[in-house]
């Protein structure tokens, strides 16, 4: 599973699962996928920005990647290999979201907190910023 926090100057944008996505339905999260096929964790990310976001990779500026990690969610009984990963953009992009998100927002860091989140997502945010 990758995590992908998108960053534009000092906030990063975070999503709101709609109620026809599998799990965590109307949490806070970042973009995700799976992990499902066999290709470069890079394409990966790019893929979903796409998807999601309505981004295309011409508009990232950076990208930066941590160390995948494990993560078990006992609440859902569900092991995750989570593979963490920053994007920054050089310029507000525009967000055109799918059908797996009802709505976003701008935070800051330290303000996630205040949202509904997925389980341990300032965690995975802290390993990206370090």
């Amino acid at each position: 599973m990758i995590t992908v926090f998108a960053k534009f100057k000092d906030k990063i944008l975070i999503l709101k699962r709609n109620n026809k996505v599998r799990v965590y339905q109307n949490k806070w999260n970042t973009v995700a996928g799976y992990l499902n096929e066999l290709k470069p964790v890079r394409e990966k990310v790019l893929e979903e920005i796409k998807e999601e976001l309505g981004i295309n990779k011409n508009n990232i500026f950076t990208v930066h990647f941590d160390q995948p990690y494990e993560f078990t969610d006992s609440k859902i009984n569900k092991t995750w290999i989570i593979h963490p990963v920053l994007v920054e953009f050089q310029e507000e992009p525009e967000i055109k979201l799918d059908w797996e998100h009802a709505e976003y927002k701008w935070t800051k860091p330290g303000e996630l907190k205040n949202s509904d989140i997925v389980p341990k997502l300032e965690e995975r945010l802290k390993r990206v910023l370090k």
